[in-house]
Order: structure tokens, then sequence, then C-alpha cells
């Protein structure tokens, strides 16, 4: 079992645009990553979380961010994300209400980004061990 400690991060290096990152971030903890762009463009981030995880998302060019110090911030509370529910749903759902699939909802956002290495960092500012997974998409 791996122990961290408040303010260390976990560092997954550098990811590709257009894969699919998952990562567990404990409480109070930085997931950094680093995207390269060669050419200025507008990014998508589509991200899915738990619905009562509290996420502070942060992008800086061509060194890691931290709290203070970033070139955007997006902040991600999952109470905010109101998923609609059908209203005819009276037929139980089949499969089991304790995946972790099923409490996840999708959000994201669009940043322009010019050339450069550009650091990501998501810090959990919930509770508890939060998985949160990233796809990135040039437009």
């Amino acid at each position: 079992m791996q122990l961290f400690q408040k303010g260390r991060a976990i560092d997954t290096g550098e990811v590709e645009i257009g894969a699919q990152v998952m990562q567990t971030i404990p409480p109070g903890l930085f997931w950094r990553f680093q995207i390269t762009i060669h050419h200025p463009m507008y990014l998508k981030f589509n991200i899915s979380l738990a619905k009562d995880s509290l996420l502070g998302i942060y992008g800086r060019r061509n060194i890691p961010p931290t709290h203070t110090q970033f070139d955007f911030v997006k902040l991600m509370d999952g109470k905010q994300l109101i998923k609609q529910e059908p209203k005819n749903s009276e037929e139980p759902q089949q499969a089991p209400r304790n995946l972790i699939l099923t409490s996840l909802q999708e959000t994201g956002f669009i940043e322009y980004m010019d050339q450069g290495a550009w650091h990501m960092a998501f810090y959990n500012d919930g509770k508890k061990v939060e998985q949160v997974f990233v796809l990135t998409t040039a437009i």
C-alpha cells in the first residue's frame, strides 16, 4: 500500500491528446500530468467524477501550477452538476447500484492553449478518495 502525504502529488507524466486517463486521487492531493501542444489550439476536457466530489483543475504553460499560480483554473463541484433522471423510471435498473460507474457524472470544459508543455493538476478538495476519468480532444 502506498502512503501519501498532504501537499505531495501523484505524477502521471506525459499524456497524449485523445487518450483517456483515470486516476484515484486521495483527499488533499494533486494529480499532475503534462500535455504537449505543438501549435495553438482549443482542447476539450471531458471529465467524469463522483456526484459529491470537489475538484480544482489547474493548467499552466511550461511549469507546474499551484493553488495560486496558474494560467487557468476550473472548479468542479459534483453537487452543482444535476443529472436529469428519466421521468418514467418505474422499471428498476438491472445493473447493481453499487458500481462506481453508476455514480459518476460527466462534465467538461474547453480551453485555448498556446504551443508549449502544459502542466495539468487536479486537486481533490473533498474528504474521500475520488476516481477521476479525463479525456482530452483537439477541436
